[in-house]
């Protein structure tokens, strides 16, 4: 169940517009590494974001971080999901800067490299 912390309602979630992206299972589970996991956690992402793109990249690391470890009994808030997203927009953010292969200039023309 998601839960929508404003309002502190809950709503289940359907593999409808999931099964569209990807074709894992036609039903959901959790709390184990398998395919009906995997398209849960396609879906909640798809379903939170609405953004395909970013859904079809994230959704194998938050099967692997998030619905894994689901319990039998489980809710979700969308600001549990945002958090999660935030985290990893961080860590990527982090991955860019230290790996950066822009050019570093020489100061001599025009750069900050010593």
């Amino acid at each position: 169940m998601i839960t929508d912390s404003t309002t502190n309602t809950g709503r289940a979630l359907l593999p409808t517009e999931s099964l569209k992206l990807r074709q894992h299972a036609d039903s959901f589970d959790w709390g184990y590494a398998g395919d009906k996991a995997e398209q849960l956690a396609l879906a909640i992402l798809l379903d939170h974001t609405a953004w395909v793109d970013l859904s079809l990249q994230y959704y194998t690391l938050y099967k692997n971080e998030v619905i894994d470890l689901l319990p039998d009994r489980w809710t979700i808030t969308e600001v549990e999901i945002a958090g999660w997203l935030r985290a990893k927009r961080a860590q990527a953010e982090t991955k860019r800067t230290q790996y950066s292969h822009e050019p570093q200039f020489p100061k001599e023309l025009g750069g900050t490299a010593t």
